[in-house]
């Protein structure tokens, strides 16, 4: 009885062909890390600025903040977040038709 239902079992499992696999993927990203490791040793610092908009259809706020960053190497780098100095909270505005509340990103 065991035997029939091992049999049916693997008769009604679905087979799922296996991903195919690059065998030198690894070796691949391992080479370019180490190339960007590499030339990044050169490049210096990189500075820069960004906002944030972060849109919440269930509450129908709006989060608006700004950062900036500070890449000095792969493994030393800085983000900093602020709430938007030029943001006037409340407010509501319209996109793509649909009325949201202004928030200050404090994270």
């Amino acid at each position: 009885m065991l035997i029939v239902y091992a049999i049916l079992t693997l008769l009604s499992t679905p087979t799922v062909p296996a991903p195919c696999v690059d065998a030198n993927a690894e070796l691949k990203v391992e080479e370019v890390v180490a190339k960007w490791v590499e030339s990044s040793r050169n490049a210096g610092e990189v500075q820069g600025t960004f906002r944030v908009y972060k849109y919440d259809k269930v509450f129908m706020t709006e989060t608006r903040g700004v950062g900036q960053y500070a890449i000095a190497s792969p493994r030393m780098w800085r983000v900093d977040f602020h709430p938007d100095p030029e943001l006037k909270g409340g407010e509501v505005h319209q996109v793509h038709g649909r009325e949201y509340t202004l928030e200050a990103r404090n994270e």
